[in-house]
């Protein structure tokens, strides 16, 4: 009799646990979705306001947008690389092993685009500047353009990347696994 009324406490136990990582990644998923609500809207804010307020045109709106919409997607790759799970390889459990070539490749790369970033750091602040001043040029406009492109490029790629990386991190590897 007393070990069946360890059983089902375990079992209890057991649901309770899954219940209560169920209840956290709700949570996390809530907080992530208000996070990305947040960004979105006060990125998309700004480049409505400052677009049409000094150009009064549609055209420095489209492309701000454009503009935002590549670097959130370059940064949101960035983080979905850097987020790739490994895998532990348990052959107890299957006779098959799972490919792990994108792992391989995502940790390659994390590698060389880190590497790349330390050693070309000086640089990339120059990059940003030429990028700033050819859309000033290809628009007409006064210095405050560049300095809008640059802020542009870096607030959407940084959101991007957090972003990505947190969507892989808790929605994928979960996926993964299953």
């Amino acid at each position: 009799m007393a070990a069946e009324n360890i059983k089902p406490n375990n079992n209890n136990a057991d649901s309770s646990a899954n219940l209560l990582s169920a209840k956290t990644l709700e949570k996390i998923t809530a907080n992530l979705n208000n996070t990305l609500w947040l960004g979105f809207i006060a990125g998309i804010v700004g480049l409505v306001g400052y677009s049409l307020s000094i150009t009064g045109s549609w055209k420095m709106l489209f492309l701000s947008v454009l503009m935002a919409a590549a670097s959130y997607i370059t940064g949101f790759f960035l983080g979905f690389l850097f987020g790739i799970p490994k895998r532990i390889n348990d052959t107890a459990q299957t006779a098959y092993n799972l490919n792990t070539n994108l792992v391989d490749i995502s940790d390659w790369l994390t590698k060389i685009i880190i590497g790349l970033g330390l050693v070309e750091i000086k640089t990339i602040p120059g990059y940003l500047q030429s990028v700033g001043t050819y859309i000033q040029k290809a628009t007409n406009g006064d210095e405050s353009v560049k300095i809008f492109s640059v802020c542009c490029i870096v607030y959407f790629s940084i959101f991007g990347l957090y972003y990505g990386y947190n969507y892989m991190r808790l929605f994928l590897s979960g996926q993964f696994k299953e």
